[in-house]
């Protein structure tokens, strides 16, 4: 084992190596919002939610519908076989 040069991770494998994720894979912010526009095409959305409570991502799940133009559909359709990673605001409301 040897130090990771991160804090929180601490030790990790000799063999391995620390990078970032945008150095190893796509990244993709996604700007689909939850509203419909009369120009855009119908979509189903896939929420962190839907992530969330069901073990599995299937078409049988109540997705979220809303519209996006070609670019964000191009740009932001689920591909079988591809890994995505959801990040997950917890907000304190007071």
């Amino acid at each position: 084992m040897k130090n990771s040069g991160i804090e929180w991770i601490g030790q990790i494998p000799e063999d391995w190596e620390v990078k970032r994720i945008k150095e190893i894979a796509d990244v993709k912010i996604s700007n689909v919002d939850k509203k419909s526009k009369e120009n855009e095409s119908e979509v189903l959305l896939c929420n962190y939610v839907d992530v969330y409570y069901n073990e599995f991502i299937s078409s049988e799940l109540n997705f979220m519908k809303a519209t996006a133009s070609n670019e964000q559909i191009k740009n932001y359709l689920w591909k079988k076989e591809t890994l995505y990673l959801l990040k997950i605001l917890n907000l304190l409301m007071i």
